[in-house]
C-alpha cells in the first residue's frame, strides 16, 4: 500500500512570533491563552501536539496569513487544504457568515492587507461555526468564483494564504479569548498530472492509504470533518493521480466503495472554495499497471478526469462516475459503468459495452466504437469529431437534446441509422449523408419444421445462411442490405431437403430477387412418393459415406446393396449442412426401376471387395456414361444395371401413386346421391312437358328428289366391269 503525499507547505507548530511565514492582521490578542506570541501546547488536538494559535475579543476581526513560493495559478494550478479547529464549545464566538464570521484569503502581494480574494467561508450560521465539528478542513483554490476582491489580486502570482475570524460578542471572558482557534497543517497540492505536489497512488494502493497519510491511522469516524472514512463512503478533498508513469509498478482498487469531493461553496458548509481545476484526477500507467474503479465517485465541482492510457495497461470501470467535468478514455479503458450529471467523455477508441450516459453532454469519438452503449437525456449525445461513417443503428438514444452532435468543420460524416430515428446538429462546414438501410429478412414460412433449408447469393456466390426449420414458422434469416454481402436486386436461391424416418420430402429449389423489404419464398414442399413407398429410412444405413471433395458416393463397406437403399441414404445425406450444398438433386428417382444421377456424381468403392447392387433397377448417369468411377480408390469394383430402362407395372392397384391416392381419398362425398334421379328438380304433378313440333318438323332432311335418284341408278351400274375369282367378268352388274 502506498501513496505518495507533498510535503505539507506549513506544519503550524510554532507561534505566529517565531514562525517566519506568518503576518498577524487585525486585532487579535497578543497574551493570554489565546495569544499568537505562543503556540498551543497539547490538548484535544488531533494530529499535532503544538499548534499555532489566535485568540480574539469584543467583536474584534483579525487572522493570520503565511507565505508561500510564488506560482502561476492559471499554468501551475494549486490548491490549499488545511484545517483549523475551536479550542472548546465556548470559544467559538464568531459572527455569521455574511458578517464575515470566518474567512479565508489567497495573496498576490507581500502585505497582509492588500491585493488578496476573501472567501466566507463560515459562521455562527454555518455548520462549522455553529458546533464544534474537531478539524474543520478547508479548501481553497486561487481560481475559484465567488470572492471579495481587495487592491489587485494577480492570479498568476500567489505568494500566501490566510484565514480569519471575527467575534460577535463584546468584552472578554478573563484569560480565556472570545475567539479561540489554532490551526493544523495546511498543504499546498498541485492538480497538474505528473507534478511533484499531486497525491499519487502507487503500488497495491487504494483509497485507504490517502486517508491515512493525511490523517494518521485511528478511528476515521473522529476525524476530520472533510477527509473522512464512515463505512464504505470516503470524503476526499483534493486532487489524485493513479501511477507514476510506470516507474513503480502499480495495482491500484478502489474495492466498490464511495467517494464524494465537497461541492464549492456549499451554503450549509462552504469551507471548499473550489474551481473546476480543483480535483482532477489522472492516470499515468506503465503496461503493466491495473486499475479497478467499481465503486461510486460523487464530484462537487465539474473537474476533469484524464484516463487517456493507451500502453497496454489495463484500466476496469464498472462503477458511476457522476459530476466531474470532460472524462478521457483510451484504449487500456474498458468502461461498462455509468457516467451521469458530467460534461463530455471523450472516447479515444476505449472498450465501452455496456456504458450508459446520462444527464451529460454525451460521448465524443473519432471512430464509431463496435460495442454497445446508451445515451439518454444528454444535450449532444454521440459527438462526432472526425471525418468517416458512423453506424448508430445498434445504440440507444432516448430524451436527447440531440441523438448526434458533429462537431464543426469535421468534413465528410455519413450516419448509417437503418431505420432508426435520430435527431442529428450537423454544425458546419460538413457534408452529411444518411444511410438508412435497415435490417431485413428472408424467409421461407410454408417450409415444415426439421427441413434442412439454404440460402445462396447467386449474385455474390457465396451463402447466405444454412440451417434446420423449427418452431413451425418456416426457416428466416435476417440480412443486412448495407453490408458488401447482399444488395437489392442480387437473385437469392432456396434450397429445401427433409427426411425423417420412413417419410421424406422432394427437393426444393427456387430463386427470388432479393427487395429493399426482403425476400419471401411461398413455396410448398411435396412428398417424394418413390422414397415413401420403398419403406426404408436412410438415416440408418451405413453402406455409404459422402465424399463431398471428390463428388462421390463412397461405398465404405464390403456389403451388396440395392438401389432403394442407396436412394434412401442419399435422401438423408442431402438434409446435413454439406449435403444441401453439394449434392442437391444429384439423383434422382424416375419411378421404382429408375434412378438417374443428375449431376457430376460417381460411385466409388473404397473396398477391395467386389460389390453388386443386388436388385434390377437401373442405376444410370445423365450423361450415360457409367457411374462407377474406374479405377475404384480401393480397387474393388461396383456391378450397377446401368444400360437400359426399367419398365414398371403396378398390380391389385388404381395406377395412381401414393400421394394421387390420398388426395382422391380424401375429397368430400358426403353430398353424392345414390341415383342421379334423386338430384332432379322437375316435379311431374305440377310441371308440364311441352314438345316444339314446328321445330321439329324444320329439322327433318328433304326427300323429293328419291324417285329421279333410283332411276339413274343403273347408268352408275352400266360399263362397270368386275371380276373375282367367283364371279366371271361382265360387262355390265346385274
Amino acid at each position: 500500500m502506498a501513496i505518495s503525499i507533498p510535503n505539507a507547505v506549513n506544519l503550524h507548530t510554532l507561534s505566529v512570533n517565531a514562525d517566519t511565514q506568518a503576518t498577524n492582521f487585525g486585532t487579535l490578542e497578543t497574551s493570554g491563552n489565546g495569544s499568537i506570541g505562543a503556540a498551543k501546547g497539547g490538548g484535544n488536538l488531533p494530529i499535532n501536539t503544538s499548534a499555532t494559535q489566535l485568540g480574539l475579543d469584543s467583536s474584534n476581526q483579525g487572522g493570520i496569513r503565511w507565505n508561500n513560493a510564488v506560482f502561476n495559478s492559471n499554468t501551475d494550478h494549486k490548491i490549499y487544504v488545511g484545517g483549523f479547529q475551536f479550542n472548546a464549545p465556548n470559544r467559538m464566538g464568531v459572527d455569521s457568515i455574511i458578517n464575515k464570521g470566518i474567512v479565508s484569503r489567497v495573496y498576490s502581494g507581500t502585505s497582509a492587507t492588500s491585493n488578496y480574494v476573501e472567501f466566507n467561508i463560515g459562521g455562527n450560521d454555518t455548520l462549522s461555526g455553529k458546533s464544534q465539528q474537531g478539524v474543520n478542513l478547508f479548501a481553497i483554490d486561487p481560481l475559484a468564483l465567488g470572492g471579495s476582491q481587495i487592491g489587485s489580486f494577480n492570479s498568476s502570482s500567489v505568494e500566501g494564504w490566510g484565514v480569519g475570524f471575527k467575534s460577535s460578542l463584546s468584552g472578554s471572558a478573563s484569560s480565556n479569548p472570545r475567539v479561540w482557534a489554532f490551526f493544523c497543517r495546511t498543504y499546498l497540492f498541485s492538480t497538474e498530472k505528473n507534478n511533484a505536489d499531486i497525491p499519487t497512488f502507487t503500488g497495491v494502493s487504494d483509497f485507504g492509504d490517502l486517508v491515512n497519510a493525511i490523517q494518521g491511522t485511528g478511528n476515521y469516524n473522529t476525524k476530520i470533518h472533510e477527509l473522512a472514512k464512515s463505512g464504505t463512503v470516503y470524503s476526499v478533498v483534493c486532487p489524485f493521480q493513479i501511477g507514476d508513469n510506470g516507474t513503480t509498478l502499480t495495482s491500484f482498487n478502489d474495492n466498490g466503495i464511495t467517494i464524494q469531493t465537497a461541492a464549492h461553496n456549499e451554503p450549509s458548509n462552504p469551507l471548499s472554495q473550489l474551481s473546476d481545476k480543483s480535483m482532477r484526477v489522472y492516470a499515468s500507467l506503465g503496461a503493466s499497471d491495473s486499475v479497478v474503479l467499481s465503486g461510486v465517485y460523487i464530484w462537487g465541482v465539474q473537474s476533469d478526469w484524464d484516463l487517456n492510457s493507451s500502453v497496454g495497461a489495463s484500466v476496469n470501470i464498472s462503477g458511476t462516475l457522476s459530476g466531474i467535468g470532460n472524462l478521457t478514455i483510451g484504449s487500456d479503458v474498458t468502461f461498462s459503468g455509468i457516467f451521469t450529471n458530467s460534461k463530455t467523455l471523450i472516447n479515444n477508441n476505449a472498450n465501452v459495452s455496456g456504458l450508459s450516459i446520462a444527464n451529460s453532454e454525451g460521448m465524443q469519438v473519432d471512430s464509431m466504437p463496435l460495442q454497445s452503449f446508451s445515451i439518454s437525456n444528454s444535450t449532444k449525445g454521440l459527438i462526432i469529431n472526425s471525418a468517416g461513417t458512423y453506424d448508430i443503428s445498434n445504440y440507444n438514444f432516448n430524451g436527447n437534446t440531440f441523438d448526434v452532435t458533429i462537431n464543426d468543420s469535421v468534413g465528410i460524416v455519413t450516419i448509417v441509422t437503418r431505420g432508426v430515428s435520430v435527431s442529428i446538429d450537423q454544425g458546419t462546414g460538413n457534408t452529411l449523408t444518411i444511410d438508412d438501410s435497415v435490417n431485413v429478412n428472408i424467409s421461407c414460412p410454408n417450409i415444415i419444421n426439421d427441413s434442412r433449408v439454404q440460402y445462396y447469393n447467386q449474385t455474390k456466390q457465396s451463402e447466405i445462411s444454412n440451417g434446420v426449420a423449427s418452431g413451425g414458422l418456416g426457416f428466416t434469416t435476417q440480412v443486412d442490405l448495407s453490408s458488401a454481402s447482399i444488395d437489392v436486386g442480387d437473385f437469392i436461391r432456396l434450397r429445401a431437403t427433409y427426411q425423417s424416418g420412413l417419410t421424406a420430402k422432394k427437393e426444393l429449389e427456387a430463386i427470388g430477387v432479393m427487395t429493399s423489404l426482403g425476400l419471401s419464398f411461398i413455396n410448398t414442399q411435396e412428398d417424394d412418393d418413390i422414397y415413401i413407398s420403398n419403406g426404408l429410412n436412410g438415416a440408418n444405413i451405413t453402406k455409404f459415406t459422402p465424399d463431398f471433395l471428390n463428388n462421390e458416393i463412397d461405398v465404405s463397406l464390403n456389403s451388396d446393396f440395392q438401389s432403394k437403399e442407396l436412394y434412401a441414404w442419399f435422401k438423408y445425406t442431402e438434409t446435413t449442412q454439406q449435403g444441401i450444398s453439394d449434392f442437391f438433386g444429384g439423383l434422382n428417382a424416375i419411378d421404382e426401376g429408375n434412378y438417374e444421377i443428375k449431376s457430376n456424381i460417381y460411385i466409388d468403392n473404397t473396398t477391395s471387395t467386389n460389390i453388386i447392387q443386388t436388385d434390377s433397377a437401373r442405376i444410370f448417369r445423365t450423361d450415360g456414361n457409367y457411374p462407377v468411377i474406374n479405377p475404384t480408390t480401393g480397387g474393388g469394383g461396383v456391378n450397377v444395371n446401368w444400360k437400359n430402362n426399367v419398365l414398371t407395372t403396378q398390380t391389385n392397384v388404381s395406377g395412381l401413386t401414393a400421394s394421387e391416392s390420398v388426395k382422391l381419398m380424401s375429397l368430400d362425398t358426403t353430398n353424392l346421391d345414390a341415383t342421379i334421379s334423386s338430384r332432379s328438380t322437375f316435379n311431374a304433378d305440377t310441371e308440364v312437358v311441352t314438345t316444339d313440333f314446328e321445330s321439329r318438323e324444320a329439322s327433318k332432311a328433304d326427300v323429293s328428289d328419291l324417285p329421279t335418284l333410283e332411276s339413274n341408278q343403273n347408268i352408275i351400274n352400266e360399263g362397270i366391269e368386275k371380276a373375282s375369282l367367283f364371279i366371271p367378268h361382265k360387262t355390265n352388274l346385274p
